[in-house]
Parts: structure tokens; sequence; C-alpha cells
């Protein structure tokens, strides 16, 4: 096995340096270009291949998984000066690119490129690589850094972060995922204050309920917390027989026109590690998408996973670049792949859906909607605490994680207490997916856009009308990363975001 990697990654930095002799033409003529990028796609699929295999083997246990390995050949690949030249040069004359397909190609490799200038540093890669290993307690208890050794890891990782940020003009690292992934500072700001406006009344109304009913004088994180817990339990979805699960994922697809038993779609029940409860890995887009699963994982989870391989799978372009690999920094929209994701765990929450494959009255489904009514504020805000540390914490990482907790604790959650345990820095949400939370927030947004748009068209069954699958694959999965989110967003349901209705179906 270890003979037949090194043959693959030989192989792979031999096609590296092959592709570079192709550059000089590169240089000057739109059909060189799609040449060379089409050699280097090549290239990029491979080793996003290999990254995937990596993942399902970490999670699965199949076989011995290496990470490190395709990491690495990303690094020689996107280091390549042929490449950053070649890439340089065309982006600042893009709009001169007739071709639309290849400027939006140049557009994706250049912001990957600039990912990779920093997320694969070679100290960079180096130190994720090591607190991946320790936090995922793989490696050898005798040789574990003390926590105190991993939150300095942590903290310099994120140095680390900021200084090759700054170096490519970013006033820091967070800025700098914000501006590649396709959302933007300025965006992301006016979303954010969006969401506190629209829930901070509302939260008020309801610590003043709580203090009342309680008699208490303030109110406590724990509070709080319970009820955020409450809102996320509520959306998970009703309670379904762990054996009827794999029967009611297949028919919930198949009724809107998805061929289940078609699909190159694997899905595996393992033990995974605390706090995982399920991870799709698209070891070749469209043709290998692979998910683990908690043998307890919810049904609207399994949905979720599934909805990401659909999109994957239904991914029609042939330029890998194009194809939504989510390896890499700047080359994919997570915002929009989690929207397409919770699209197909929110098929459950339709109303018919519900009478159908359950037993709850309309009694409780009113029940429900009036706690998410109440509680959904509270998520909401719990949710900024979380997302704004990254965005706060990177605009200075010499301040005290503690003091910038307790802060936000009091401009969201409107709690002043001790904390009880200190912010770790070193946590695997940090360290591996450094500023991805707020897309979660996002992608229900777009979910519950497009699921008004399929019962604008379809009716309120939209759930049980085969013309959906086909909406969904023309309008949302067959371009690839071909438009950027918003484009196709907008291109499906005929509007932008529309964080003003989605927040009003809430009551906010």
């Amino acid at each position: 096995m270890k003979r037949l990697k090194r043959s693959v990654l030989s192989i792979i930095g031999i096609l590296i340096f092959l592709s570079t002799l192709s550059c000089t033409s590169a240089r000057f003529t739109e059909t060189g270009l799609k040449e060379y990028l089409d050699q280097q796609e090549e290239i990029f699929e491979q080793i996003s291949v290999a990254m995937g295999t990596g993942y399902w083997n970490l999670y699965t246990g199949d076989s011995q998984a290496d990470l490190k390995g395709p990491k690495q050949q990303f690094a020689v690949l996107f280091s390549n000066e042929d490449l950053i030249s070649t890439l340089d040069t065309w982006y600042e004359k893009r709009d001169a690119i007739k071709d639309t397909v290849l400027k939006r190609r140049v557009e994706l490799w250049y912001n990957t490129l600039i990912g990779a200038k920093v997320n694969l540093d070679e100290e960079i890669l180096e130190l994720t690589y090591q607190l991946e290993n320790w936090l995922s307690e793989s490696g050898l208890p005798e040789s574990r850094p003390s926590p105190e050794e991993l939150e300095t890891m942590a903290l310099k990782l994120m140095k680390l972060r900021n200084v090759k940020a700054k170096e490519l003009g970013f006033s820091n690292y967070g800025e700098m995922v914000l501006e590649i992934t396709g959302l933007g500072l300025e965006w992301f700001n006016s979303f954010v204050t969006t969401i506190d406006s629209a829930t901070l009344k509302p939260y008020q109304n309801l610590i003043s309920k709580i203090k009342a009913e309680q008699n208490k004088t303030d109110i406590e994180l724990s509070d709080m917390r319970k009820l955020a817990f409450q809102y996320n339990i509520i959306r998970k979805g009703p309670e379904i027989d762990r054996e009827k699960m794999p029967q009611l994922m297949k028919e919930t697809v198949e009724n809107i026109g998805i061929e289940f038993d078609t699909l190159p779609i694997q899905f595996e029940e393992r033990e995974m590690p605390p706090g995982i409860g399920g991870q799709g890995f698209a070891l070749h887009i469209p043709t290998d998408f692979r998910a683990v699963v908690t043998p307890g994982l919810s049904l609207g989870s399994r949905l979720h996973e599934l909805g990401h391989g659909l999109q994957w799978m239904f991914t029609a372009t042939e330029y890998p670049i194009l194809k939504g690999y989510e390896w890499c920094l700047g080359n994919a929209s997570a915002t929009f792949a989690e929207g397409m994701a919770q699209t197909i765990a929110m098929l459950m929450e339709n109303p018919e859906w519900i009478k159908k494959y359950t037993h709850l009255t309309e009694k409780e489904l009113l029940d429900q909607k009036m706690q998410i009514e109440v509680t959904v504020p509270v998520f909401f805000r719990f949710l900024m605490t979380m997302f704004m540390f990254e965005v706060e914490f990177y605009k200075d990482l010499e301040q005290n994680p503690d003091d910038l907790i307790k802060t936000l604790n009091k401009k969201y959650l409107l709690i002043e207490e001790p904390l009880k345990q200190s912010k770790k820095l070193a946590d695997m949400i940090l360290v591996s997916y450094p500023l991805y939370i707020h897309n979660y927030l996002i992608a229900d947004i777009i979910s519950w856009q497009v699921h008004e748009t399929l019962e604008d068209k379809f009716g309120k069954d939209y759930v049980f009308n085969k013309d959906v699958g086909e909406f969904l694959k023309k309008n949302l999965w067959e371009t690839g990363e071909l438009f950027p989110w918003q484009i196709r967003l907008r291109r499906a349901t005929g509007k932008e975001l529309d964080v003003k209705g989605y927040l009003e179906s809430l009551g906010l």
C-alpha cells in the first residue's frame, strides 16, 4: 500500500512538471489558456479524489487514511510559479475573456491560489496536521501535548494565518475567508446586523417573560442554552424508527422524481468521533459519493448528507474546478453547498410529508410552530456568538479569548456572568473548518427560499411531485460552480437571498 501511494504521488508530481511545459502558449491566447487549465484541473481532480478517499478511510477504517499526502500534493500544485504567473496575468484582464466559462474558471483558480498561499503554507500545513492528529485522538497518549501546549499551538496557527493573509493585502484571515468564499465582508456585516436587529426585541421580551415567571433578576446562560437546544430538537424533525430511515430516505427523494437506486451514492453506519453525527464525501464528482453516519443519527441529518450527494452527483460540468470539490478554500461555495443539503433535509418539514409519514396532529404541529417562533431568537443569537467569535478574534489575536466571549455574550445574549470554563482555541472547528459556522444559518435561508419557490410552482404537495427533482437539477445543481451562489439562487427563485422574508416567516 505504501509503495502504491508513493507511485501515485510520483505520477502526480510528474504531471505537474510536464504541465508547465505548455504554459508559454497559455499566457497569450484563450485557446492556450484553456488547454493549460485542462491539464492543471486533471491533476487537481486526481488529488481531490485522493483527499476524499483519505477522509473516507479515516472515518470508516476501511484502509489506512492518508490525508497529509494529498495536502502536500495540493501545496505543490498551487505553488507552481508558472501556474501562479499565468493566473495573475489572466485574472487582471478577465473581463476581456470572451469565453464566459473560461472566465469563471480563471476566477475560481485565482481564489483557490489565494487560499492555498495561506492554508497550504508549509508551516501552517504542518501545524494544522499536527493539531488535527491530536484533536482527533489519533496520536499516542504518551506523546500527546498538554492542553496548555495544544492551546499554544492553536494560537500560533491562527497568528500564522493572519500573517499570511495580511501579506496578501487583507486586514486579517477572517476577512480573507469571507472574500474568497463569495460572501464579502461588507455583505456579511450587513447580514449580521439584519439578524441582530430582527431578533433583539423578541429576545428582550422573552428574557423579561422568563424573569417574571421564574421571579429572577438576572437571566443565566444555561437558561438560554436550553431554549436554543429546544429549537434545534424541533428542527431535527419527529422521531423516526431507525430501521425505517433508509427506506424513508429513499422514498423522500423518489417522491420528487429522483431514482435513488440508480445513484452512485453509498451510506454506511459507523460509530463516529464525539460531536460528529455524519460526514459526506464526494470521492469523485459526479460518480462516487459516500456518507458515514452514526447509527442514531436523525432522518433530517441523513437527508442533509444526502442533499450534499445529490448536488454533487447531478453536477454536469466537465471542468473539475467547477465541480465543487470541497477540499480547497476558494474553489467552491460552502454557503451554497450547505443550502442544497438543507433543501433536501427540509422536505420532511413540509406539512404534506408530515401527514403521510408521521402521526403528528395539526395541534402538535401548531404547538411546534409556536415553540419555534419563541425559541428562534435565542438560537440565532447563540449562533452569532459562535461565528462572530472567529470574526472578532482574528481582528486582534492578542486579546484574551475569554474576554471576547464575555463581550459577545453581553452583546448578543444580554448576559453578564463569569465563564464556567475558558474558551478553547484547540478545537477541531477552529482548526479544520475556520469561519464556517455562519454557513449553516445562511443555508437555512437558502433552503427556505427554494422551498417557497417549489410551493409556488408545484403546489403545497410539491414533496410528492416528480417534476421537483428535475427543477432542482436544472436550476441549482447541474452547472456546478459556473455561477456565483447568489446568481444561482436568483436564477432558481427569481430573487436575491430573501433574509427579510425568511425572518418574517418565523414571526420576526
